[in-house]
């Protein structure tokens, strides 16, 4: 079974018996979540799952601040009545005093293109870069007239590269252009060891400014 919010997955995934994708929705969560609602008025999640659903709504929407619906908000509310504990949420997702120093030294190299884009990169050896270039990402695009920000960071498979947007830039598109994929808000790629950093920022201004241009047409 392949329930994804956009269409990466169902190219990994062989012979599925149920292919359920759809871009519009905020999340993988939220359309499980609707599935369950359908599924039978007499079913019980447990804590754990209701928690573990409301968690991949809270990440995905950045706190119910991007790609949100009445939908979004329907599903949260199922799970909460099926016990999603919102405050073991928040202590999920509560960081420690090494990341945060460690965000700021990232944010203060970080580079402001064109007074709306932000690039910025977890140095090598960066511990959990995978994640902190994530939550950098997504804190970077609630900040006051930046619309996309890009953080690239360093793994085993190389150089990667994490993709935000406030809704208004289709990062998903700027990704696939250096073969990765996302969807709208939320997109990313593994640029591999022989990535190059400086001509991805090349693409990566290219393919923003080439939407900012159609969007004045």
């Amino acid at each position: 079974i392949v329930i994804d919010h956009h269409r990466r997955s169902e190219h990994f995934i062989k012979n599925p018996l149920l292919v359920y994708i759809e871009p519009a929705s905020s999340s993988s969560s939220e359309l499980v979540t609707e599935l369950l609602m359908y599924f039978s008025d007499n079913l019980v999640l447990s804590r754990v799952e209701a928690t573990a659903l409301y968690s991949g709504l809270v990440v995905d929407t950045k706190n119910f601040a991007v790609q949100t619906s009445v939908r979004t908000f329907d599903a949260a509310s199922f799970l909460r009545r099926c016990g999603a504990d919102t405050k073991l949420v928040h202590r999920l997702f509560a960081e420690d005093i090494h990341f945060i120093k460690t965000k700021a030294e990232i944010l203060a190299h970080m580079k402001l293109i064109d007074n709306y884009i932000a690039i910025a990169e977890c140095p090598e050896g960066t511990e959990d870069s995978q994640v902190l270039a994530g939550q950098i990402a997504d804190y970077l695009v609630t900040v006051k007239e930046i619309r996309t920000s890009f953080l690239f960071y360093h793994t085993d498979n190389g150089l990667c590269l994490s993709a935000r947007s406030d809704g208004s830039i289709n990062v998903q598109v700027v990704m696939e252009a250096l073969g990765g994929g996302g969807h709208l808000t939320v997109a990313g790629c593994q640029l591999g060891k022989d990535g190059n950093k400086e001509a991805a920022e090349k693409v990566i201004l290219t393919q923003v400014r080439k939407q900012v241009e159609e969007e004045k047409e």
